[in-house]
């Protein structure tokens, strides 16, 4: 097992299952598609609001393994390219990743 270079973390709640799930399926297809399996992990904290959203994105750092962390929400959705852009950018040691530019709108 290679070292993991991306780590995905994603706060989310009970009740927003059905976004979280569609999110996750769309990340872990994205993932095997660039087998990008070995590089590339999702963290995911789930609760039914008895912590803070910053409670969660504390925990997800401290469990994230990989070299660089990004997270996002439950009810975002990516572009098809989410995950290659962003690891083509850690592959190339960019330091600056303007955000919007890899969300859908």
């Amino acid at each position: 097992m290679g070292e993991k270079i991306l780590s995905i973390c994603i706060p989310s709640l009970i009740p927003r299952k059905k976004q979280l799930n569609r999110l996750l399926l769309d990340l872990e297809n994205q993932i095997k598609i660039n087998n990008l399996e070995e590089m590339v992990e999702i963290i995911v904290c789930v609760d039914n609001g008895e912590i803070t959203l910053g409670e969660k994105g504390n925990k997800l750092v401290k469990e994230a393994v990989g070299r660089y962390i990004t997270g996002i929400g439950d009810d975002d959705s990516v572009k098809p390219t989410y995950v290659k852009e962003i690891m083509d950018i850690a592959k190339n040691k960019k330091l600056f990743l303007r955000c919007h530019d890899i969300f859908n709108t």
